[in-house]
């Protein structure tokens, strides 16, 4: 079509057809049971088919990231200290020359040796966390998948007691309180449960709708030296309130954006802050705000303490310890609202 520009671009960072494979693969062995079950006040297809989508999202490039490769044409090629394939010839009981056989063998070879690969690059996966895991569904697809991880969230949802006992041990009830609040946290006696946003060199980091975290994700990521895919939902500060994220100067005439590719930029600005080539992927998933910005390949590993510092200053336009006694001071009022339903 003459004079048109395409305004969005999926299947940048993970293939269309590997993605689209892995979704049907999900959504056959888990939606039914899925939203069946369903416990949460929310839209049970809508959750359950956006949650395997960003899952089969993940699967695949972590599949690239940690070793994976497309299907050799030969099949007697191999992985680099990989499994060989068996290129001996099939018994005469199974030759038949119909195309729907072979077509049939073929598929059935390549879901195989999907699984195959899958398996021997989950030995090399260093583990993911997801903050803010929510009702917990993507830590329990990954997790049944044999992708090892776990999630945490401010307050245990209702799903988590529906997940068999080994997913269940890997969905923590904590708040965050990153490291650098850390002085402002011992103003509040007992603390709560809480996590310093500090993790394991090389785990990928996961923030799907985290709210409050999403603008921490890139920070977080950076100070633990690791991979991250933020999707961004809702717009809140680094002291958690809700904002409106800032505009960069547009040209003359033109057409200020919606708050939600606002904050995506504002995420997409932290995230080259914090030392990270951005790339940013819109998924194929049933939600508008499908926007997933990813930082795995680094810029610059130079000080992320003090650079991390320098940002939420610079955002806040306050000190470091001020922004962290408001949001030490927002964990508290929301820790001890829940207290009291629990009651």
């Amino acid at each position: 079509m003459n004079g048109y520009t395409k305004r969005v671009h999926h299947d940048v960072v993970v293939p269309q057809k590997k993605f689209q494979d892995t979704y049907t693969y999900l959504k056959g062995k888990y939606a039914r049971d899925l939203i069946r079950d369903w416990v949460e006040q929310t839209p049970p297809t809508k959750n359950v088919f956006e949650d395997l989508g960003i899952a089969a999202f993940l699967i695949e490039l972590w599949t690239d990231m940690y070793g994976g490769r497309s299907i050799p044409k030969d099949s007697t090629e191999t992985l680099e200290d990989g499994p060989k394939l068996d290129a001996s010839p099939a018994p005469d009981s199974l030759h038949n020359n119909s195309k729907a056989s072979s077509t049939a063998s073929s598929k059935s070879y390549e879901i195989a040796y999907d699984h195959d690969l899958k398996a021997k690059v989950q030995d090399k996966f260093p583990g993911f966390i997801d903050i803010g895991c929510g009702n917990g569904l993507l830590v329990n697809v990954l997790l049944k998948e044999g992708w090892k991880g776990w999630g945490f969230d401010a307050r245990q949802r209702k799903s988590w007691s529906t997940y068999t006992p080994d997913v269940q041990a890997n969905l923590k009830e904590f708040l965050l309180i990153p490291e650098m609040f850390q002085p402002s946290s011992k103003l509040w006696n007992p603390p709560p449960p809480f996590h310093n946003g500090v993790f394991p060199t090389g785990t990928f980091i996961v923030a799907n709708h985290a709210d409050q975290l999403t603008g921490w994700a890139p920070l977080l990521a950076s100070l633990s030296q690791s991979p991250f895919i933020a999707i961004p939902c809702c717009s809140h500060s680094f002291s958690g309130a809700r904002f409106r994220a800032a505009v960069p100067k547009l040209a003359k005439g033109s057409k200020p954006p919606s708050a939600y590719a606002a904050l995506c930029t504002w995420v997409e600005k932290l995230t080259a802050d914090s030392g990270y080539v951005v790339e940013k992927e819109m998924l194929r998933i049933p939600s508008t705000r499908n926007a997933a910005i990813l930082g795995r390949k680094w810029t610059s590993h130079e000080n992320q303490e003090g650079m991390a510092r320098t940002i939420v200053e610079r955002e806040m336009g306050v000190s470091v310890e001020t922004v962290g006694r408001e949001w030490t001071e927002m964990t508290r009022k929301f820790w001890e609202k829940g207290a009291e339903k629990d009651h």
